[in-house]
């Protein structure tokens, strides 16, 4: 007993080994405003903005923090409009349930806000002050509208005589002003708005704009389906001139206005975001602009003539160069996430609403600019990936800052691989692609093929899983055989033998090349097994949707183990090796494993194993490292072959003693592929795979 406590001190002392594994959410942002409607910007640093679900923000920074100042939880209030001028800001709180609004004005920039007067309404469209004592508001009382006046600063109120139908109105002093609606006429009041006159327009109009203002002269927009047009009325005349004619292009369809007086910036905008009409000469000249994103709920201007663009969830995008370009100013945040990427323990991509770009290991996220939500990414290093969005196929060369369209397609497609850095393909529910070119160009000539998930393991042998019927191919992918056997969501073949394939709740395996398979894992409740990843020929990775747990086999996939569990709302993982990885759930949150292990060697005697590491990084371009262990001394050799076994470089061939080994291999003379790794001595041999991606 005693020699064998002897014989563990010594160990301990001659070998150290300190060990340590966690998980560590990752958060991006918190979503602040769900639903931006209204914002005002006071000037380049402080704003205010209004939600959609009854909340005001401020920001005094520009955009870089901001601060909820004003809420209601339990009742209905909608904060209508606000206004600032003379120092003073101006809002409206519209009581929804009890028919009625409050007017409240804050000197101290929405530190505090004392109440002026409640007001009974229906509801209201708009309200504006011209000075302290001098506004007006269109007061909703159905089934038609009327505008009232007050010139106390809003204490009392006076309603114009009869009804009418407005929306929006422009006052150029207290006494002389317009209302517009959709319809064919105009009302424009001269005495402050006790009396309003009917001005006939050449058009009925739809969905009208409100006002800007250049030189005595009004402008306004009306649109249909078709397009929009521009109007215009001069101070004093009672006559409407159509001035210009705008279609919209065939994917472009009009949706809302967003006129302002700052700096002559006109915005038209389009159904489902696809773009916009800009004008920065009032509406003089129009150019079509793309959107920096997805779900952009409203703009606003800067003094300076920057244009902002205010998304859900709060991320906010600044224009200078006339809507040309965006760049994400503040809180940058992801919803929906669909994806999570990494080519190496720092350079990941994680897609959804957005597109977030980390290269220090998830600790600080970048924005990517993208008009459409990214359902699938794919890179093949640091420069070129690819990506799937609403029927396209988009590839960039500069990690993701920019993205050019290479395929059009009317199906949705479920997976991107690419088996190097020239052969790509892919699949989705009715559609097969395949590249030979590195995803320059793209081409369907298996009109049967379809799928959920492909997989190769070597140049030749790969795999498809579908709904129904599954494929398999010798050839590269030339040609595709029906396998009945490889039905399911997911597929992945470790060699020519041995594979899974997640079908709905069961993990299925197969070490005869998926003449049969047996069930592995069976959760037998709705959520299916998703996530089928291995990081090397041993170590792998899936989801289980009936524990909500990540498993993890060490076995080639023989056995699985409990890994993860306090996961809500997850959707996808990636590791890049076994000590370091990514869990990302659809609601924005990451969550990073690491594992780390530093040992001290003072004397290798307890290194009695052979051993040989998967290489790191892996896919790799052009170099990788490869540790290894020899047990005793001798004579050993690592040789790298093709994928048809010939040799095409050996590392060493030399005496080694025995101990603990790294070398670098540089494969900058070889093209891109799979490659396997061999480590062999007299009593010793092993073989790995490896990916050479340039």
């Amino acid at each position: 007993m005693k020699s064998v406590f002897a014989l563990v001190i010594f160990l301990l002392l001659c070998f150290n080994i300190s060990y340590s594994q966690s998980w560590t959410e990752q958060n991006i942002n918190e979503a602040l405003f769900d639903e931006p409607a209204k914002v005002l910007v006071v000037n380049e640093n402080v704003w205010f903005l209004i939600s959609n679900f009854r909340e005001i923000w401020r920001t005094t920074d520009g955009g870089a923090n901001f601060y909820k100042i004003l809420s209601y939880d339990n009742i209905r209030v909608d904060f209508s409009s606000i206004q600032y001028f003379n120092n003073k800001i101006f809002l409206v709180e519209d009581y929804e349930d009890s028919n009625y609004f409050k007017i409240k004005t804050s000197s101290d920039f929405g530190q505090t806000f004392q109440l002026v007067n409640k007001v009974r309404s229906y509801g209201q469209y708009q309200l504006s002050f011209i000075d302290d004592f001098n506004g007006w508001y269109i007061r909703q009382d159905w089934p038609t509208d009327h505008l009232y006046r007050t010139t106390d600063g809003g204490r009392t109120w006076e309603a114009a005589e009869g009804p009418h139908i407005g929306r929006y109105f422009y006052f150029f002093n207290k006494m002389e002003g317009y209302l517009n609606y959709k319809g064919n006429f105009l009302y424009k009041t001269i005495d402050g708005g006790k009396t309003l006159t009917k001005i006939q327009l050449p058009y009925n109009i739809e969905n009208p704009s409100g006002f800007i203002c250049l030189d005595s002269t009004l402008y306004f927009f009306g649109a249909d389906s078709s397009g929009f047009r521009k109007f215009s009325v001069t101070k004093g005349i009672d006559v409407v001139n159509v001035l210009e004619d705008f279609p919209f292009p065939e994917d472009i369809i009009f949706s809302s206005s967003h006129l302002y007086q700052n700096n002559n910036i006109a915005i038209q905008s389009g159904l489902e975001w696809l773009g916009f009409y800009f004008s920065d000469d009032y509406g003089k000249t129009w150019s079509i602009r793309k959107l920096p994103a997805i779900n952009i709920y409203t703009f606003a201007v800067n003094p300076d003539g920057s244009l902002l663009a205010f998304q859900k969830g709060g991320t906010i995008f600044k224009s200078t160069d006339s809507a040309k370009n965006w760049k994400c100013i503040a809180n940058p945040i992801i919803n929906d996430v669909r994806n999570v990427f990494f080519i190496d323990e720092n350079t990941g991509w994680i897609s959804g609403s957005n597109i977030l770009k980390t290269t220090d290991g998830g600790n600080s996220w970048d924005y990517i600019s993208t008009e459409r939500t990214s359902l699938n990414i794919y890179f093949l290093n640091q420069a070129k990936g690819f990506m799937y969005s609403n029927g396209y196929i988009y590839k960039s060369l500069d990690g993701g800052l920019s993205w050019d369209s290479v395929y059009s397609t009317s199906r949705f497609i479920n997976d991107i691989y690419f088996v190097d850095s020239i052969l790509g393909f892919a699949v989705g529910r009715g559609v097969y692609l395949r590249t030979t070119d590195g995803g320059n160009s793209w081409e369907s000539n298996q009109q049967d093929v379809k799928g959920l998930s492909i997989n190769f393991c070597s140049h030749d042998l790969g795999f498809i899983s579908g709904d129904s019927i599954g494929y398999r191919t010798n050839d590269g992918g030339k040609s595709w055989t029906p396998d009945s056997q490889l039905i399911g969501q997911e597929v992945f073949f470790l060699d020519s033998l041995i594979g899974m394939v997640a079908n709905k709740r069961k993990l299925l395996r197969t070490t005869d090349g998926g003449k049969t398979f047996n069930t592995i894992i069976d959760d037998g409740y709705d959520d299916y097994i998703s996530n089928l990843q291995f990081i090397d020929d041993n170590v792998g990775f899936v989801f289980s949707g009936r524990t909500k747990m990540l498993l993890k086999t060490t076995n080639k996939g023989l056995n699985w183990e409990n890994f993860y569990s306090t996961i809500s709302n997850y959707n996808s993982i990636f590791f890049v090796n076994e000590g370091i990885g990514w869990v990302v759930s659809l609601d924005g949150k990451i969550y990073k494993y690491s594992k780390n292990i530093n040992s001290t060697e003072l004397q290798d005697i307890n290194q009695t194993n052979y051993s040989l590491n998967q290489n790191y990084p892996n896919p790799f371009n052009p170099t990788t490292k490869i540790n290894y262990n020899i047990a005793k001394d001798g004579r050993a050799s690592m040789v790298i072959y093709d994928v048809l076994g010939r040799e095409v470089k050996k590392l060493f061939d030399e005496e080694k003693t025995k101990g603990n080994y790294s070398i670098e291999l540089n494969a900058s003379e070889l093209s891109s592929g799979i490659y396997f790794y061999k480590l062999q001595t007299s009593d010793f041999s092993e073989t790995k795979k490896m990916v050479l991606m340039k």
